[in-house]
């Protein structure tokens, strides 16, 4: 498995977090007030997804090598289905499907290895920025950064843009809690990641860590 950064790395840095090291990955743990931005997750909340796992497949009958791997292949265009614990796996073509890995990155692994030794399979490697947006009143930043009519949802994977950057939304959710998740191309990462920041703060959320997500960070020493 490939190791993965972020394309925001040094304007997380910048905001003086704590890292924590989960598997091959650096990510951030808080920012300084976990029990604040645990709260703020129901409420509005931003994290950085980018160092996730993710795995693009294109390939010939690809939907059937899949569902022989043991997946719940999406039957639908665009339609997602959960891929381990924690992750997830979207078709965004007829024989090309995205797939996030949660808590599960040896399956990921697993199957890279797999799908590497068929000839009607082709892997490409996902450098997308991801983010997410969480809580109860979500639909404030995107009221201000997104022309899309979310009352029309169909559910998977749309298309749309957010703060001018053409983007994918799926949203997706976070224990049970409603969340969004925004992928763009990694060179947008860092202007889309300070819009969307800087409208959370305007509109009494906050950035947090992946330790208010609680997706798959050790627990904490202190």
């Amino acid at each position: 498995m490939i190791a993965r950064t972020t394309p925001i790395a040094h304007m997380l840095a910048a905001r003086n977090p704590n890292w924590t090291a989960d598997g091959e990955r650096t990510v951030v743990r808080d920012f300084g007030d976990p029990g604040r931005e645990r709260a703020a997750v129901a409420d509005l909340a931003l994290a950085d997804l980018s160092t996730r796992p993710r795995l693009g497949l294109k390939g010939i009958n690809l939907a059937a090598l899949l569902a022989r791997q043991g997946l719940a292949v999406p039957g639908k265009l665009f339609a997602v289905e959960p891929f381990g614990q924690g992750g997830l796996i979207a078709r965004l073509g007829k024989e090309e499907f995205l797939l996030e890995a949660g808590s599960a990155e040896s399956l990921l692994a697993s199957l890279r290895e797999a799908l590497a030794r068929e000839a009607d399979a082709f892997l490409i490697e996902r450098e997308d920025a991801c983010f997410l947006l969480a809580g109860e009143r979500r639909g404030a930043v995107f009221a201000q950064t997104c022309g899309y009519n979310f009352a029309e949802y169909p559910g998977g994977v749309v298309f749309t843009r957010v703060a001018g950057v053409s983007c994918m939304l799926l949203e997706w959710p976070l224990n049970g809690r409603p969340a969004w998740r925004i992928g763009c191309a990694p060179s947008y990462g860092p202007y889309l990641w300070e819009a969307l920041r800087e409208i959370t703060v305007d509109c009494g959320g906050m950035a947090v860590g992946q330790d208010a997500l609680a997706l798959n960070v050790p627990p904490s020493s202190s």
